[in-house]
C-alpha cells in the first residue's frame, strides 16, 4: 500500500460519494449514527483507506466494508483521534466499497475521506435505488450479535459487540433482496414508551422519542432532531418485546390499565407516522425472538382498531417462539425469506425497479 500523502483524495462532501441513512453533515465529515448508515464509493485501484473519528459510548466498536460483494470487519480506536481503516492488495481493476456502520448508538463515528492508492481514481457510480424503506425496531432489527454463528437457536454468549452486524439483520437483508435503499433506526433494548426497556435504563428512552431524533444518545452529545427529508414507500415497525421490561403488564394482566395504555400509545405512534408518511404503508410486526404472545395480540387488536388499508399485520411462521437469544444471520435469512413475499404481495406504490 502506498502511503497517504501519495494517493487520491476524496472528502467527505466528493459529488461521487452516495450516502444512505440519517447521518449528520458537519463541517470537516458526515457522522454515521444509526446501524447500517452508509457511504459507497466506486474506484479504480489496488488499495484504499478510509479516514473516521470515533465517538464511543460502550462496547468494542468497529467498522464494516462491504468490497465487491466480500465482507470485512475493522476495529476502531477508543480515542477519539483520526483512525485509518484500510483495504489494501487489491487485483488491478474497479471496485465497488460501502463503508458501513455495523453497530447501533453503541458508538458515532466521523467520515472524514477516502484515499484510494497512488495511481488509482475514483470512478462515478449508478444512482442509489429507487425504493426507500424505513425500520423502527431494537436489537433484532439492528442485527445485533448476527453473527454469533455457533448460537443459531440458543442463548446469547458473552460479547463485548463484535458479532453486531447490521447489514445481516433481517430488515438489511429484506431491503437487499427488494433492491431498496434502507433506513434503519433501531437500538438495542428499545421498546416503545420511554422509561420502559433496556435502552439507558433507568432513564430508558423508548421509541417515542428517538424517532424523531437525528442524534438520539445524550451520551455522545447533544440530541438533535431529524428533519424527515427521507420519504420511504414502506415502513417496517418490530416492537413490542422489550417493552416487558421492567414489567410485563401485557402478559401479566391484558385489561390493565398499563395494557390499555400501551395499546393506546402503540395506536397513537402508528397515526403519527402515517401522518408524516402518508405516501407509506407500514407493516406491524415483532420477530422470532422468544417473548409473551400478549405483546403480539396487543398489536393484532391495536391493527383492527385502525383499520387503516395502508397498515398491515404480520406475523413469521416461529414469531416469539423460535429462539431465546438474538437472531444469527442464518435466523435472519429465514425472517427475511418470509418478509420478502408478503411485501410483495402488497400493491405498494413504489418503484418497479
Amino acid at each position: 500500500m502506498g502511503s497517504l500523502e501519495d494517493g487520491v483524495l476524496v472528502p467527505h462532501n466528493s459529488s461521487q460519494l452516495a450516502y444512505c441513512g440519517r447521518i449528520k453533515e458537519k463541517e470537516d465529515s458526515k457522522e454515521f449514527i444509526w446501524p447500517g448508515s452508509y457511504v459507497k464509493i466506486r474506484f479504480r485501484g489496488t488499495g484504499i483507506s478510509a479516514l473516521v473519528r470515533n465517538n464511543r459510548a460502550y462496547y468494542d466498536n468497529s467498522v464494516g466494508f462491504l468490497l465487491d460483494g466480500e465482507y470485512l470487519k475493522l476495529n476502531l480506536a477508543d480515542s477519539p483521534d483520526i483512525c485509518i481503516v484500510s483495504a489494501s492488495s487489491l487485483p488491478e481493476g474497479e471496485h465497488d466499497l460501502i463503508l458501513y456502520k455495523r453497530m447501533d448508538l453503541c458508538h458515532y463515528f466521523d467520515f472524514l475521506a477516502f484515499v484510494i492508492d497512488e495511481g488509482g481514481e475514483i470512478l462515478d457510480q449508478p444512482p442509489l435505488p429507487g425504493r426507500r424503506i424505513e425500520a423502527y425496531g431494537d436489537s433484532i432489527t439492528c442485527g445485533e450479535l448476527s453473527e454469533a454463528y455457533d448460537y443459531v437457536g440458543m442463548p446469547d454468549p458473552t460479547h463485548t459487540g463484535e458479532f453486531s452486524n447490521s447489514f445481516y439483520s433481517y430488515a438489511a437483508l429484506t431491503a437487499q433482496a427488494l433492491n431498496a435503499r434502507l433506513h434503519n433506526n433501531s437500538q438495542g433494548g428499545l421498546a416503545l414508551l420511554d422509561n420502559t426497556g433496556y435502552f439507558r435504563y433507568p432513564e430508558a428512552l423508548g421509541l417515542e422519542s428517538l424517532y424523531k431524533t437525528l442524534r438520539p444518545n445524550p451520551q455522545l452529545g447533544p440530541v438533535e432532531p431529524w428533519d424527515f427529508s427521507f420519504k420511504p414507500h414502506l415502513i417496517l415497525l418490530a416492537i413490542g418485546q422489550n417493552d416487558a421490561y421492567p414489567d410485563n403488564y401485557m402478559a401479566r394482566d391484558y385489561n390493565s390499565r398499563a395494557s390499555a395504555f400501551w395499546r393506546k400509545r402503540y395506536i397513537e405512534f402508528v397515526k403519527t407516522l402515517r401522518k408524516i408518511n402518508p405516501q407509506a404503508d407500514i407493516i406491524c410486526m415483532t420477530t422470532i425472538l422468544m417473548h409473551e404472545p400478549a405483546w403480539d395480540e396487543a398489536i393484532d387488536e391495536a391493527c383492527l382498531r385502525l383499520s387503516d388499508p395502508k397498515v398491515h399485520r404480520f406475523r413469521f411462521t416461529r414469531n416469539g417462539i423460535g429462539t431465546p437469544g438474538h437472531v444469527r444471520k442464518s435466523e435472519a435469512e429465514e425472517m427475511a425469506g418470509e418478509l420478502v413475499p408478503f411485501i410483495e404481495s402488497l400493491d405498494l406504490d413504489w418503484p418497479k425497479n
